[in-house]
């Protein structure tokens, strides 16, 4: 017999697969304008974002009241089953990890993890060269945008700066995370502008 956490992860997992079938691999496609994947970015994670399982009987309103108890907000209730039923919750970028036990501890939670996309197999998707932009990536680099990756090497800050108009971004990087986007982040860049950034970080 499946304990509540196990029950939950198959869940989670049934309905993410089905998601993503419907929206070309891109389940947070329903919260974000990430638009259409022709590929499918194996480990990418949606910045902002949780996937939490409440227990069957759990009310709307009492959903909102534990995602406003921890600042967060319920950006879609994805599915609802018999068991259970799966939201996408909107947090603060940078708490996303900080937030899953926090939510955890509500005795109607009986999952909570990243956002992540699911790609289920036999759809035909090539993985992703780059993470496209909207997303954020274990361990592939930015599309077309200002950003990079790194190997040997665990990031915990990079500072993204435009040396051309004086703007400065400080990335924190989550555990486990080699690539970042100094676009998403906020650096606003212009064809001609240079452009550093500073990695902050132990080698593996």
């Amino acid at each position: 017999m499946l304990s509540t956490k196990e029950a939950a992860q198959r869940l989670a997992q049934c309905a993410l697969g089905l998601i993503g079938i419907a929206l070309l691999c891109a389940p947070s496609a329903l919260a974000q304008d990430i638009g259409p994947l022709d590929c499918c970015p194996v480990g990418a994670l949606v910045p902002g974002e949780l996937t939490v399982i409440f227990d069957a009987g759990t009310t709307p309103d009492r959903v909102e009241e534990i995602a406003a108890e921890l600042g967060a907000t319920v950006i879609a209730l994805i599915a609802d089953f018999p068991s259970g039923s799966f939201y996408v919750i909107g947090v603060p970028v940078g708490q996303e990890l900080a937030l899953i036990p926090l939510f955890e501890a509500f005795p109607e939670v009986a999952d909570a993890d990243l956002n992540g996309i699911d790609c289920p197999e036999g759809l035909g998707f090539p993985r992703c060269e780059c993470c496209p932009q909207g997303l954020s990536c274990l361990s592939l680099p930015p599309c077309a945008a200002v950003g990079g990756s790194v190997t040997r090497v665990s990031p915990t800050v990079v500072m993204c700066r435009n040396l051309t108009t004086k703007q400065s971004i400080k990335i924190r990087i989550s555990d486990g995370m080699t690539a970042w986007n100094c676009e998403q982040a906020g650096l606003v860049v212009k064809p001609g502008d240079r452009i550093q950034m500073t990695i902050q970080g132990p080698t593996d």
